[in-house]
């Protein structure tokens, strides 16, 4: 996302956050996993980008992306649990 314009659009209903970025890149957004730690580092582990969808898939309910011309959406969505708390 190196001096691309985004946006950021988030919001709540009941329990869930949704979160969006959408960016002017129209590639298809792919999820990769960085090597063990016991193993030899890959040429990807020494990047210094390209873990978003990482830690996205690692912390989020689900997400997904749509396509947005010019570029496209990435979204995914969290549970706040002191909002199930409070609502349950």
């Amino acid at each position: 996302m190196h001096g691309e314009t985004m946006a950021v659009a988030a919001w709540c209903s009941g329990p869930l956050i949704h979160i969006e970025v959408l960016d002017q890149d129209c590639h298809v957004p792919e999820l990769k996993r960085p090597a063990e730690l016991s193993g030899p580092l890959s040429e990807y582990d020494l990047q210094e980008r390209g873990r978003g969808l990482f830690l996205i898939d690692a912390f989020s309910e689900r997400w997904g992306f749509a396509v947005r011309p010019p570029g496209k959406a990435v979204w995914f969505e969290l549970t706040d649990p002191d909002l199930v708390g409070a609502l349950g």
